[in-house]
């Protein structure tokens, strides 16, 4: 690997040290970079104890750092770099990457801000301020500055790129869908990845309706269902899930249903299809699902709670009593003493039903 010197020395000079450490990153070759922070720091700090400072060596020292995560020691020699040079905009844009990514947003964009008059209009001080916003909470100013950066140059596809994540984890579905056209036009995704990608951002988004939607666009393509199916499961889960936690049992029940018919094998729908019964007095139903879960020894204490009221609720309750008992002593050596209190109280409730049962019938 060639050693950076000094131009005086007649070699490279530091600067070109930092254009190629820069490079290598920007390329994804982070251990060739790394390996070259090492040589250039070294020539840097022997520049440093012979001359004494100037731009170029804590420019040098500044970047190295950075590329080797050294984040304080970065930051410090990018500052005093900036003494030297206040106008250098890659040292500059170099700091505020640091600083944000230690969690100093906003010191990054005063950084930025501080010379916006003289570099606005440059791709890479546009860039590098709506990342700041971005990253400091201000995403609506983030977001606007990337779409006209967008418009002034079609063809930036990190912008491009950054733009399209942003709307879909933002569920910004309408813009999200008008870029994914433009990929799908140009041959990298085909349309049902476009299809799935507005399904997978609706469910963040908690647009249940709107992936409903997608999906039912999907299943009238011909495309492959099985990635289609996974999204229907979550699409039904989180419906349930809702219903649910607003107390409409049986609705909930049918969506979960639904998701185990798409998913059979589940033991994660077998398990929520088995406790809506439960919940609903099915006792019957819900011990066809449940008790086939049994051998895979799931760890939630509520199962054997579901399972041992459906148990009780068909006549083997020498079976629910066990089944509770023994759930107690495991969750009383865990030390989840919630668990052991809950089942006592489910015993309790058994116990008494028992009891008004037998003074009934003598």
């Amino acid at each position: 690997m060639q050693v950076f010197t000094t131009q005086a020395q007649n070699g490279p000079s530091l600067w070109a040290g930092v254009d190629a450490m820069r490079s290598l990153e920007a390329k994804g070759r982070s251990e060739q970079a790394k390996q070259l922070a090492v040589k250039v720091q070294e020539v840097a700090n022997a520049q440093l104890d012979e001359s004494g400072d100037s731009e170029e060596v804590h420019v040098a020292l500044g970047v190295a750092a950075q590329v080797l995560h050294r984040d304080y020691l970065a930051i410090h020699h990018l500052k005093k770099a900036l003494e030297f040079g206040p106008d250098n905009l890659d040292t500059r844009i170099s700091l505020a990457s640091v600083l944000s990514g230690k969690g100093k947003h906003g010191e990054a964009c005063d950084l930025l801000l501080e010379k916006r008059e003289m570099f606005e209009g440059d791709p890479r001080f546009d860039y590098a301020l709506a990342r700041s916003w971005i990253n400091s909470g201000e995403s609506e100013k983030g977001v606007s500055s990337l779409e006209a950066q967008l418009k002034r140059d079609p063809s930036n596809r990190r912008v491009f790129d950054d733009l399209l994540d942003l709307y879909l984890r933002g569920g910004a579905l309408e813009q999200a869908s008008v870029l994914l056209d433009q990929l799908v036009l140009s041959g990298e995704i085909s349309e049902a990845e476009k299809l799935i990608h507005l399904i997978d951002s609706s469910l963040e988004a908690g647009e249940l309706q709107k992936a409903r939607g997608y999906i039912r666009n999907a299943r009238k393509q011909k495309f492959e269902q099985a990635p289609i199916d996974q999204r229907e499961v979550r699409v039904y889960d989180a419906l349930a899930k809702e219903a649910w936690a607003q107390e409409q049992q049986s609705r909930a029940l049918l969506y979960w249903k639904r998701a185990l018919a798409i998913d059979p094998k589940s033991h994660y729908l077998q398990r929520r299809v088995g406790s809506a019964h439960v919940a609903k007095g099915e006792y019957e139903e819900g011990l066809k699902h449940l008790k086939g879960l049994l051998e895979t020894k799931p760890a939630d204490p509520e199962y054997y709670i579901d399972l041992a009221y459906s148990f009780h609720a068909t006549g083997e309750r020498e079976l629910a009593y066990k089944i509770l008992l023994e759930t107690q002593n495991v969750t009383e050596k865990s030390g989840n003493m919630a668990a052991s209190q809950r089942i006592r109280e489910v015993l309790a409730k058994l116990y008494e039903k028992d009891k008004r049962e037998e003074v009934a019938s003598e």
